[in-house]
Order: structure tokens, then C-alpha cells, then sequence
């Protein structure tokens, strides 16, 4: 199996890393900053900052390298997925 590693979004005032979270709000896809010390995810949404207990997290799949032999360059791409569910009761 593949695995799951989750991409790191950010780093809170404390020095906490944060991750990228998706939820369903309001009949859309938002994301927003996961803040595990907190077992939330944030979204900004009319202004304010919302809580989710229940969300999925951005994670890392697999790396694609692709050579261009006519520019002797290689590159890399991240290929990703919101493959990780957390829920907090």
C-alpha cells in the first residue's frame, strides 16, 4: 500500500505544525488550517473562523519525476489527495 503522509500547511504562534484540511461547509469545499493540539480544523468563512471536529487531510501520494531530455532538465511533481479522515467526539 501507499503511504499516507500528510503535507504540512503551516506553523502556529507556538511553533505547531499545522495541515491542510478539506470540510463541507454550506453545500461547498473549503479548506483551512488543521490545528492538532486544538483536534479542530479552522475554515474562514463570512468573516469568521469555523470549527470542524470532522475533517480530511491533504496528504502526500506519490512523487512523479518527468526528464526533459530536449531541455536537460528534470522536474519533479507532488501528486496529492485528501485521503486522511480525523474525527474528534
Amino acid at each position: 500500500g501507499t503511504d499516507m503522509v500528510p503535507i504540512v500547511g503551516g506553523v502556529s504562534e507556538s511553533g505547531e505544525i499545522l495541515y491542510i484540511p478539506r470540510v463541507s461547509h454550506s453545500g461547498a469545499t473549503a479548506t483551512g488550517k488543521a490545528h492538532p493540539s486544538h483536534r479542530v480544523a479552522y475554515i474562514s468563512y463570512g468573516g469568521k473562523e469555523i470549527r470542524y471536529r470532522s475533517y480530511e487531510v491533504l496528504t502526500l501520494s506519490q512523487w512523479l519525476w518527468l526528464n526533459d531530455f530536449h531541455l536537460k532538465t528534470r522536474t519533479f511533481f507532488i501528486t496529492s489527495h485528501f485521503t486522511y479522515s480525523i474525527q474528534y467526539n
